[in-house]
């Protein structure tokens, strides 16, 4: 972020967040309830002054799914340009691979795989709730 200020001096940069916490934020981004998370993330801007006449948006993969949820839901303050980079707007037929030894990823990847369209995934597990299945309608 700092060498877009160093480009744009004065420019405003707020990165979402689901929790202040480092690691509790990564935690949210495999837990919890998407519906919800994307509600807090509405207060949360909602309450930045700077943003108040709108603002840019760019969103990397699941941050632009956040986005693009923010917009069709609430846009207040509003989004004048949404741009997105690795973003599931049309689903995923899989879980991504986890790293060797990313103990939380693979419990959440097994977790989805094993019942990805079930009430309890859909509500609890951010990362299958954009899964689809060619058999079954989109999920996002």
């Amino acid at each position: 972020m700092q060498s877009i200020k160093d480009v744009y001096p004065g420019i405003f940069i707020h990165s979402v967040y689901l929790n202040e916490d480092g690691k509790e934020d990564r935690k949210a981004g495999w837990f919890g309830n998407v519906n919800q998370q994307v509600f807090n993330v509405s207060q949360q801007l909602s309450d930045l002054s700077e943003l108040e006449q709108g603002f840019d948006a760019i969103g990397f993969s699941q941050g632009g799914q956040f986005l693009r949820a923010y917009v069709e839901r609430y846009n207040s303050p509003p989004v004048h340009n949404l741009i997105t980079f690795g973003s599931q707007h049309m689903g995923i037929s899989d879980i991504p691979a986890c790293r060797p030894f990313d103990v939380l990823c693979q419990l959440a990847r097994r977790a989805a795989k094993g019942g990805v369209y079930g009430e309890w995934a859909q509500e609890n597990l951010v990362q299958v709730k954009p899964a689809q299945n060619s058999s079954r309608p989109t999920i996002a």
